[in-house]
């Protein structure tokens, strides 16, 4: 009597098994979700037919003295619009003079004066007492939150022992804006 003896791999057939359940729950979820993507592909287009013949019945609903009157008042809207755009674009020229002329030493007279809104920056020419007054003006204007930067130039003693001088002032855009506040 001959015994045979097979080994069996019992590890090969639980991967196996595995892998096969694995393989029909893969199917069977992608089979879901096209089979969802059909079934919502129908909804949208439902309710879209839905939708769009609401909308027809809101447009025909309404006299036509509505509609005239929606109309008008589309168009005031866009006005109001393009008017809130170009004073928001608008450069306020008249409040940097009145707060400039804050930021001024009052022994600091200027002479000449080139403002350049698209740049943001004021060359101004001027003339004051004495080195000290003219140290304390560029302390102040370097010191103020609204000013980039500022440059001194062409400073020189005239005959009646006054300093001239050039002077370069760089602003951030909010001086020349219609909220400007001195936060002074």
């Amino acid at each position: 009597m001959a015994i045979q003896i097979t080994p069996h791999n019992r590890r090969t057939t639980d991967k196996a098994l595995w892998v096969t359940i694995l393989f029909y729950l893969s199917l069977v979820l992608f089979l879901v979700s096209v089979g969802s993507y059909f079934v919502f592909d129908h909804f949208i287009a439902s309710y879209s037919k839905n939708l769009d013949d609401i909308k027809m019945e809101i447009r025909q609903a309404g006299t036509i003295e509505e509609k005239i009157k929606e109309k008008e008042v589309l168009e005031t809207q866009g006005q109001i619009k393009d008017f809130s755009k170009l004073l928001a674009n608008h450069r306020f020229i008249s409040s940097f003079f009145t707060n400039f002329e804050e930021w001024c030493h009052n022994r600091v007279w200027f002479s000449n004066i080139n403002l350049s809104i698209n740049d943001f920056t004021v060359d101004l020419s001027g003339e004051t007492d004495n080195f000290q007054t003219l140290g304390q003006q560029m302390i102040v204007l370097k010191n103020h939150e609204l000013v980039e930067g500022v440059s001194l130039s062409n400073i020189q003693m005239n005959l009646d022992g006054r300093i001239d001088f050039n002077l370069s002032i760089s602003f951030y855009p909010k001086v020349f804006s219609y909220n400007f506040e001195t936060a002074e």
